[in-house]
């Protein structure tokens, strides 16, 4: 029998996990963050293996239904898939992949308010032990000459799934930079499905990314063509690969 990988390389599965418990202080839940629709909560991962692990634990304000959280686990082992493949081909990469793709999943759990069971989605728990800790749903990025080949690769990669990059990553009107925006967009935005509908939705991020790089001497346009150019190499589905190729020759032609 071939041996498992070690947890700590492994991309967490509902099959690896024992149960789920949220840390206590003074018998109240511990809080590390909200946003509009989750509450945040520092708690533990029990694997079977017996390591423990601290994780975020997202509670929805509103529960979800069973469909919703299984578009949200489409969206994870999609994500997983674009993780591995970054690590694959960056290895000596500039920007924070673990930061930017988690190891998360999203489980139906027993608690006090549900006790039939409530889904909760699961993420790494980034900083200290303490109240403090470091949970940051949108950790600011600034593109640089460094990393934008690394966000074509990432926007190619996110497409071909079926996303649409600018839910991925947001940017920023006061900064130069972008955020990465949590899994819910993504779980709840319609599916990008033809390849032409995918070749816009590069277009008009690439081009919303490109206005927000800094360091580089090199004018907006100019850096919007590269970035194209770098995303065109990128893809490897003929088809989108195809209909992307198009536009560029198109804006090629009315500039």
């Amino acid at each position: 029998m071939p041996l498992k990988k070690p947890l700590e390389r492994r991309i967490f599965t509902e099959a690896d996990v024992k149960k789920i418990t949220f840390a206590k202080k003074k018998k109240e839940l511990v809080p590390v963050g909200k946003g509009s629709a989750v509450d945040v909560y520092i708690g533990r991962v029990h694997f079977n293996e017996g390591i423990i692990k601290r994780v975020a634990i997202r509670r929805f304000k509103e529960p979800i239904s069973n469909e919703l959280a299984n578009k949200y686990k489409k969206v994870i082992e999609d994500l997983k898939d674009i993780r591995l493949g970054f690590d694959e081909d960056f290895p000596d990469r500039n920007l924070d992949a673990t930061r930017l793709f988690p190891k998360m999943e999203i489980l139906k759990i027993k608690t006090q308010e549900n006790p039939d069971g409530e889904w909760v989605h699961i993420t790494q728990l980034f900083g200290g032990t303490t109240r403090g800790s470091k949970f940051q749903e949108n950790n600011f990025i600034r593109l640089n000459a460094k990393n934008i080949e690394e966000i074509s690769w990432i926007c190619a990669n996110v497409v071909e799934k079926g996303y649409y990059p600018g839910h991925l990553f947001m940017s920023l009107k006061n900064k130069k930079g972008v955020i990465p925006i949590d899994i819910d967009l993504l779980a709840e935005k319609q599916f990008l499905r033809t390849p032409e509908e995918k070749a816009k939705a590069l277009i008009n991020s690439l081009r919303d990314y490109a206005k927000n790089v800094i360091d580089i001497n090199a004018s907006k346009n100019n850096l919007f063509q590269t970035m194209c150019n770098q995303t065109l190499e990128y893809i490897d589905n003929y088809e989108l690969k195809k209909a992307f190729h198009e536009k560029i020759k198109k804006m090629s032609k009315h500039e």
